[in-house]
């Protein structure tokens, strides 16, 4: 059922979509800062979106858009220009040839992708779908469901904050879009052509997306993860509200109201330290944690890339009476 939020939703929709992004879609930070600005005024013809289901969305096409790059050089954007602008350029390539961009969609669970999407759709006028193309985060395009399921990416568009716009149409071997084979390779070229383009200075390491435009049509088959963004707005409510304070009561509401099992994987630990080097449209960091309400004091190192993704884990047991370095 389709539903509208305004700029006191945010917030909610934020926290639930960072707990879901699992360490990645994008930094809480930079996703308040954007939601700071978004005010009915010279850049927002309004200060709210439309949000409607998949089989809600038969109006018109959709698109994927997103912010694609490293989180942290995000983190002072005040306005979605990459991503309004990279969809702009789908909306004007489908109205020349007949068509009508109505929709567009997050590409991953996430504070930042589910800002984005509703930030756009603000803008240019258009609706939100709720629902996703990972349930989660994760660190690459071809991960995501409109690539399981072989969505043409043609054309693919990549925005800088000036204004800067790269389309990547990638010619199929045979056909107008190719074969199954074909467009799942494509999501993969695709990929690997986008990632250099952030290192370039006008970008800086990061901009706008707009790709895999889709039919009401092939929604059915593209979506297949669904209620997303109302699920992390319906968590980040109950977040907001102070009722999820423990690790037990996050497991039960999201056994009770998501049918996701969850478990404690530690005792409460405390962050000790965190680094992250932005590098190549990643933020690449190394968290500390530890507690010392374990018999035995417990360090937890983990390498990860902000997308969930974690590369290494290192538990180390201290003895009581050892140091670090002995």
């Amino acid at each position: 059922m389709a539903f509208e939020l305004t700029q006191s939703d945010l917030e909610p929709l934020l926290l639930g979509g960072a707990f879901f992004g699992s360490g990645g879609g994008g930094t809480i930070i930079s996703a308040r800062n954007l939601s700071k600005y978004f005010k009915k005024g010279k850049y927002y013809p309004t200060n709210k979106f439309r949000v409607v289901s998949v089989d809600e969305a038969t109006e018109g096409e959709t698109v994927m858009v997103a912010y694609m790059g490293a989180p942290e050089a995000i983190d002072s954007t005040k306005y979605p220009i990459g991503p309004v602008e990279a969809a702009r350029q789908v909306q004007e390539k489908l109205a020349a040839q007949g068509r009508k961009l109505a929709y567009v969609v997050s590409p991953e669970s996430g504070a930042l992708g589910f800002l984005v999407a509703g930030l756009v759709a603000a803008k240019l006028g258009l609706a939100v779908i709720d629902a996703d193309g990972a349930g989660r985060a994760v660190p690459s395009l071809p991960m995501l469901t409109y690539a399981a399921a072989e969505i043409s990416p043609r054309p693919t568009f990549l925005v800088s904050q000036g204004g800067l716009a790269v389309e990547l149409n990638v010619t199929p071997k045979k056909g107008t879009d190719g074969d199954a084979g074909h467009q799942q390779d494509v999501s993969t070229i695709v990929e690997q052509m986008l990632r250099p383009i952030l290192q370039d200075q006008d970008f800086g390491e990061f901009g706008g997306l707009a790709m895999w435009v889709m039919t009401p049509k092939n929604l059915q088959k593209a979506l297949p993860i669904r209620n997303t963004l109302s699920r992390a707005l319906a968590l980040g409510r109950e977040i907001q509200k102070g009722k999820l304070k423990t690790a037990k009561a996050m497991i039960q509401y999201l056994a009770k109201h998501c049918d996701l099992q969850a478990k404690a994987i530690s005792e409460p630990t405390t962050i000790t330290s965190a680094k992250v080097d932005t590098t190549g449209g990643f933020d690449l960091g190394k968290i500390t944690l530890s507690s010392k309400k374990t018999p035995i004091p417990c360090s937890i190192k983990m390498n990860h890339s902000w997308h969930g993704i974690v590369k290494k884990a290192i538990l180390s047991y201290l003895p009581p009476t050892a140091s670090p370095t002995s």
